[in-house]
């Protein structure tokens, strides 16, 4: 507990002390004003079925963390009730309150840690308490999987779930709180893949907790589009009781342009395709579009729609796959398609003034093309064959810098 908080707990509850002459709690009788530990909290979850009580660990503006067995946390849209021990009812939470700046404030100071708990200093506090996580409390009840399986949930069972569990994390900050990372770069039509890093080693599909969640920058702030599972195999093992399986998940390689939609074979010294060993670990990924529609379909790992709702570009007929690559050149595809060449070892130090002029080229159609759609409203089919078109004349000219080769990079494997 910092100083200055330290000082005006003690004020706070001398106020309180002051105020209620010889009745009620005094600051040498309560806990939290002289030890470090936080106000005793009974909350009633939404959803939960029950009282949570412990330790009032502390309070930001998504929700309080409540030390009982374990670390919990419980945002505000799922606090019901919240009773804090021995103080009056100015710190109390009743049913149907939206609980405003100042209360949340408030019940700050009587944390452990009011301040605030995020960064290092909560994984060091997990670390204590053995959690890799917080726990959530107000998540769907029954949902919950074993092995590789998720209790015979249909597809779009566990669609619905991932959509639910994962509307806490419209935020960034909530994910990164509750131990999401950044992998990879930002895919032109996936956005960033953020991975919980225990979900491999659980090996199980929990509908409750995605594997991965998407983001992309939307109208100049990152948004959450979708989410994901991931599962892993050894070989030609057959997985049982998964959603979707096989139909519905791809294979991730680990090369840059297995997840931008274009495949890259792993070449031997002869550039002849290596197929993977017997027993190689084998990742699989699941893709769930459950807040930007998809025009292939809601599982499909690529949504070229994205470029365009990046752009806050409307569209009145259905994007396809060249007049969204065409249009992501735009919106940073242009960076990402000359990495991945580079990255390929197609773009070369002989051929890499030619590469860029095409893409170059390419984008002033593209950019060129989306200023009349912004004009008139909106993309319609006249544009997107403009920018079907730009994106065939770009592939011809990798194709005659950097050889037929390139082609394979330029074609969706999903």
């Amino acid at each position: 507990m910092t100083t200055r908080k330290s000082h005006q707990l003690v004020l706070l509850l001398a106020f309180i002390g002051s105020s209620a002459c010889h009745y009620g709690i005094r600051p040498k009788n309560f806990e939290p004003a002289i030890s470090p530990a936080g106000a005793t909290i009974s909350v009633r979850v939404r959803g939960a079925g029950e009282v949570r009580s412990g330790e009032l660990f502390a309070v930001d503006s998504l929700g309080i963390l409540v030390l009982s067995e374990r670390l919990l946390r419980v945002r505000w849209e799922n606090v019901v009730q919240l009773d804090v021990a021995r103080l009056g009812s100015g710190f109390d939470i009743i049913q149907g309150e939206t609980v405003a700046a100042p209360k949340q404030a408030r019940l700050a100071l009587i944390s452990r840690f009011p301040q605030g708990l995020e960064g290092d200093v909560l994984n060091r506090v997990l670390a204590a308490l053995n959690q890799d996580s917080t726990d959530e409390a107000g998540t769907p009840r029954g949902t919950g999987g074993s092995g590789h399986g998720a209790d015979q949930l249909s597809l779009d069972d566990l669609a619905a779930a991932a959509a639910h569990a994962s509307a806490r994390y419209a935020d960034r900050r909530a994910a990164v709180a509750d131990g999401y990372r950044r992998i990879g770069p930002d895919f032109p039509a996936m956005g960033e893949h953020w991975l919980f890093p225990g979900a491999l080693l659980d090996g199980r599909i929990d509908p409750a907790r995605p594997a991965m969640l998407t983001y992309a920058n939307l109208g100049g702030r990152p948004s959450l589009v979708g989410t994901g599972y991931l599962i892993t195999t050894r070989g030609r093992e057959v997985v049982p009781n998964v959603p979707g399986w096989p139909e519905e998940w791809h294979e991730h390689s680990g090369f840059i342009g297995e997840e931008s939609g274009a495949h890259a074979p792993t070449p031997d010294h002869e550039h002849h395709s290596v197929a993977p060993a017997e027993d190689a670990t084998r990742l699989w990924v699941l893709h769930i579009w459950t807040r930007l529609e998809n025009p292939a379909g809601r599982y499909n790992a690529d949504n070229w729609a994205l470029p365009f709702a990046r752009a806050g570009l409307s569209t009145h007929s259905p994007v396809d796959e060249a007049s969204g690559r065409a249009f992501s050149l735009t919106v940073g595809g242009d960076l990402f398609l000359r990495a991945l060449l580079t990255d390929a070892g197609v773009r070369t130090d002989t051929n890499a003034a030619a590469v860029d002029a095409a893409i170059a080229a390419a984008r002033e159609r593209a950019v060129a093309v989306a200023e009349r759609a912004r004009n008139a409203g909106g993309a319609d089919l006249a544009h997107l064959e403009s920018l079907r078109d730009a994106w065939r004349l770009l592939c011809e000219a990798l194709a005659a810098a950097a050889g037929p080769a390139v082609m394979q990079y330029l074609a969706s494997e999903h």
